[in-house]
């Protein structure tokens, strides 16, 4: 695995919030609103330019009305 893959494969949870900055309600919001995640027996797959283009994405226009009511695991 060459390391760009290493160091932009994330695995879990932890290593998106941590990766990005935000905290477990942000990170769930986010999830809810479709953020590109793989889950695979329960854990979170994602590369961290496609979170990064889909925050760019949504954050454009700052129009939160649409963010989905209700829990995911974890919350």
């Amino acid at each position: 695995m060459s390391n760009d893959l290493k160091t932009n494969l994330l695995i879990g949870e932890e290593s998106i919030m941590d990766r990005f900055g935000f905290g477990k309600k942000v990170l769930n919001m986010f999830l809810r609103m479709g953020m590109p995640v793989t889950r695979i027996n329960n854990r979170i797959y994602a590369h961290a330019e496609n979170i990064d283009k889909w925050l760019r994405d949504n954050t454009q226009t700052g129009d939160y009305k649409d963010v989905p009511d209700g829990k995911i695991d974890g919350d």
